[in-house]
């Protein structure tokens, strides 16, 4: 629970400080960096190798001798471990921006540091809430089923898990211009401001769509919204122009594009009317 408080709670001040130094920031941003992906890849696989039984994570000799000086029991080194457990997994999720998390967030990054802090917290208090419970009412541990050999199996669940991650975060380490989203797909073009001027002189109706490759909340409105065949045949009825503009890499044309009505989350849609 610490672990997720305290991320949320830096990543808020992280942000709040660039704003006051006039760097734009987004969501999920730290997956557009190569550096930060081979670093997650890295520790993702150790973790995997880990759970597969082949080493196991030991703490260095002298933090060993430190703990044994305090007179602390081998079974308190899983605060420290557990407190790490909670800082991967929020950074691992700040990607996927849901509908509620996108809003907060937005909200957030427009707002006096008070209020962004604040809302920072309480989106942490929101996913460590799990944790929290077991806390104040820890005899629900009773309910859960006993060690044994199934744990085993359930070990290998996990790594088999973390594989999967670790090939998606290599999916989008290898991301490149080839692999970008198909804008002549289903009729849609790559954005740019001076397209949308060009349509809206036209007098043309223009949707614009902001993804990226490692947003999984993207893809899921990409399949089932605009990939709909109703939504398709309304478009095309109506002769929309649509735009996509891909963030899967830096790009701070569409980070300004976004800021610009206040969203700091990913996916964004806005649909445009020379009448409006």
């Amino acid at each position: 629970v610490l672990g997720i408080i305290t991320t949320f709670l830096l990543i808020g001040l992280i942000t709040y400080m660039l704003r006051i130094l006039g760097i734009s920031v987004g969501w999920g941003l730290q997956f557009q960096s190569k550096i930060f992906i081979i670093t997650i890849i890295i520790t993702l696989t150790l973790f995997t190798l880990n759970l597969l039984g082949y080493f196991d994570i030991k703490l260095p000799k002298f933090v060993n001798k430190i703990i044994n000086r305090k007179n602390l029991n081998e079974n308190q080194n899983i605060y420290f471990k557990n407190y790490l457990t909670g800082i991967l997994s929020t950074i691992l999720a700040t990607p996927c921006t849901a509908p509620f998390v996108g809003t907060a967030v937005s909200i957030a990054l427009t707002q006096s540091f008070l209020i962004s802090i604040l809302i920072f917290f309480f989106m942490a208090l929101g996913k460590a809430f799990p944790y929290i419970a077991f806390i104040f009412y820890p005899n629900i541990l009773s309910y859960l089923p006993k060690p044994g050999k199934w744990f085993l199996y359930l070990k290998y669940f996990f790594a088999m898990l973390l594989l999967l991650t670790i090939i998606w975060l290599f999916s989008l380490l290898t991301n490149n211009n080839k692999n970008r989203y198909e804008y002549k797909l289903n009729g849609w073009e790559e954005f740019s401001y001076k397209k949308i001027e060009k349509y809206l002189k036209e007098d043309k109706l223009i949707f614009v769509d902001v993804t990226a490759k490692w947003c999984i909340t993207c893809k899921i409105n990409k399949k089932l919204v605009l990939e709909d065949k109703e939504i398709i045949e309304l478009f095309n009825k109506n002769e929309v122009k649509k735009l996509r503009a891909d963030w899967t890499d830096r790009d701070s044309q569409i980070l300004e594009y976004i800021s610009s009505y206040n969203k700091y989350g990913i996916p964004f849609n806005i649909l445009y009317s020379k009448k409006d």
